[in-house]
C-alpha cells in the first residue's frame, strides 16, 4: 500500500527523534543505522528510504535545530516591539524548548557533544553556516536598533551579539551539568537581563 506523504513525514521524524537518542546513548562513532532502525521499530528499508547514512542523520538534525532557532531570531527582526523586548522574549522560548521540547534539547545536546569530541568534522562547513546565519541575523537587530536610536551608535554589535550567544550557551551548558541547581528559564532569563542592562549602558 502507498504511503502517503503525511505518513511519510511522521516516519522521518521518528527515524530522526530515534537518531538522536541512539546516537546520545552509544555515541556517533559506536551507533550504527541497525540500532536506529531497531528503536524506531522499522527495517533498514526503511530508514534508506529516507536517509543513506549516518552523516545524513547528523545533516537533518542540524538543519532542524537552524531552522528553529532562526525563525526565532527572525522574529526579533520583524517584531515592532523593542528590540530589547523582543529579545528577551525569543531567549525565553528558547531556553522553554530546552527545557521541555526533549527533541530540540537531545540534539542541541548531542551537537555540542560531537563538536567538542571531534566527530563534527565533516559537518564543520555547515556547522559554521548555520551559526553565522543567526550571528549576521542578530547583529542586523542591532545595527537597525542603533538607526532607530535604541542603542547609542558608538556601540559595538559584534560584541552585542557575542554576549547574547554566550549567554545562551553558556546557560545551557551550565544547565546541562547542573541541572539540580540551574533553571534554564528563571536563572537564564535572569542572565540575559544583566546581559541587556550591560548593553544599554
Amino acid at each position: 500500500m502507498k504511503r502517503t506523504k503525511e505518513e511519510a513525514l511522521k516516519t522521518r521524524e521518528l527515524l530522526l527523534q530515534c537518531a538522536v537518542k541512539v546516537f546520545n546513548e552509544k555515541g556517533y562513532a559506536n551507533a550504527t543505522l541497525s540500532d536506529i532502525a531497531e528503536e524506531a521499530e522499522l527495517t533498514r528499508g526503511a530508514i534508506y528510504h529516507h536517509f543513506g547514512n549516518k552523516d545524513d542523520f547528523i545533516d537533518a538534525i542540524i538543519q532542524t535545530n537552524k531552522d528553529r532557532i532562526n525563525f526565532l531570531v527572525q522574529e526579533v527582526l520583524d517584531s515592532k516591539e523593542d528590540i530589547f523586548a523582543a529579545l528577551k522574549k525569543v531567549f525565553s522560548t528558547l531556553l522553554a524548548k530546552l527545557e521541555t521540547d526533549k527533541f530540540f534539547r537531545s540534539s542541541e545536546e548531542l551537537l555540542l557533544k560531537m563538536q567538542l569530541s571531534g566527530d563534527l568534522s565533516h559537518h564543520k562547513c555547515k556547522l559554521h553556516d548555520a551559526a553565522n546565519e543567526g550571528f549576521k541575523q542578530l547583529h542586523k537587530a542591532f545595527e537597525e536598533a542603533k538607526e532607530k536610536g535604541l542603542i547609542s551608535k558608538d556601540k559595538d554589535s559584534n560584541n552585542f551579539t557575542v554576549q547574547i550567544i554566550s549567554a545562551y550557551l553558556g546557560t545551557f551548558i551550565t544547565w546541562l551539568i547542573h541541572p539540580e541547581i540551574v533553571s534554564l528559564q528563571k536563572d537564564g532569563t535572569a542572565i540575559l537581563d544583566r546581559v541587556i542592562e550591560n548593553i544599554k549602558i
